[in-house]
């Protein structure tokens, strides 16, 4: 495996510093960024980065090439 498969959920204020650290790290491809929230901050920044945004999470575990699930946490304030 040369490439690790990383799908995000949640695209809050916790999200999006993950996304910015994840993105920076070769061989990790960022696949999905999934949220409730369609105007969440992550969803705005990840649409520029031409990053698939869903709000369905079965998705995300029905896709055999993910290979890393993660969720940053719930913040209340996001």
């Amino acid at each position: 495996m040369d490439e690790g498969v990383i799908a995000l959920i949640g695209a809050g204020n916790g999200g999006l510093a993950l996304l910015k650290v994840l993105m920076e790290i070769p061989g990790v491809k960022i696949k999905y960024v999934c949220d409730i929230n369609p105007d969440a901050v992550g969803f705005l920044f990840v649409r520029k980065h031409h990053i698939q945004c869903i709000n369905d999470y079965y998705q995300v575990i029905a896709d055999k090439e993910v290979n890393l699930i993660k969720n940053p946490g719930y913040c209340p304030e996001d």
